[in-house]
């Protein structure tokens, strides 16, 4: 018989994440940081064996700039996808917190660490990542910032979405001291906007919008190519497109 576990606050709870995940974050620092050393030191050795001393210069900063933080990316992603997932729902039992924890506690390393850069500035190497940490994330997607999607693994993103800065697409949610989880589904050409949260467990459909600064509660359905706002969101009464273009001639 397992035990009901008392969640904290969401900032308790990212940093019991950060801790319980450390361990696998330290030995993804130490492999990325053999391999960061191990390229220059080839690079020497091929310099001194044939003269070339720029080449290695310039192998040396490729290995530290780039090498580095892509191993560390592609490593956290390969333990994401390989340690074992939360069940749907709220987390009530120790062995649920725990995998939560260290899950969270990934994700959260790879948006501090200095590989998060390659996360916000390239469709790639970032669609590896997610792709190795188990999302489904189209590769058009625009993502302004690493951390909009905390949990990768539980959310799904179609062709065409932006996800806008300060955004957060999440697969769960803390609510009154509980986790609780659920698949997070976003559809084709999905425009979410600024500062707007999406919890676990919501549906948008295709060509919808959610304005700036709005929250999409747990299990929210959002019909294809309605805009929906407020908090809690609801859907916007909108123009149709012929009374738009009559009001601006106007």
């Amino acid at each position: 018989m397992t035990n009901p576990v008392n969640h904290d606050s969401p900032d308790l709870s990212a940093n019991r994440a950060v801790a319980a995940a450390a361990p696998l974050l330290f030995g993804v620092h130490f492999l990325g940081e053999l391999v960061s050393l191990l390229g220059p030191l080839a690079g020497l050795w091929w310099a001194l064996r044939h003269g070339r001393f720029i080449l290695f210069v310039a192998w040396a900063v490729v290995s530290v700039v780039y090498v580095y933080p892509l191993t560390q990316l592609m490593l956290i992603g390969l333990l994401i996808r390989c340690c074992p997932k939360p069940h749907s729902g709220v987390q009530r039992t120790t062995a649920d917190a725990v995998t939560y924890f260290i899950l969270a506690g990934l994700s959260r390393g790879v948006t501090t660490m200095n590989c998060a850069f390659w996360l916000s500035c390239l469709p790639y190497p970032a669609h590896w990542f997610y792709r190795l940490a188990g999302g489904r994330i189209h590769p058009s997607v625009f993502i302004a910032f690493p951390n909009v999607l905390p949990d990768p693994w539980n959310v799904e993103i179609g062709r065409g979405c932006i996800l806008g800065q300060g955004a957060i697409v999440a697969g769960h949610i803390h609510v009154q001291g509980r986790t609780f989880v659920a698949k997070t589904r976003l559809g084709t050409d999905v425009l979410v906007g600024a500062n707007a949260i999406i919890s676990g467990g919501v549906q948008v459909g295709d060509g919808a919008r959610v304005n700036p600064n709005s929250f999409l509660p747990p299990g929210t359905r959002v019909p294809p190519g309605e805009v929906w706002g407020g908090t809690p969101a609801r859907r916007c009464e909108t123009p149709s497109p012929t009374e738009s273009n009559e009001k601006e001639i106007e």
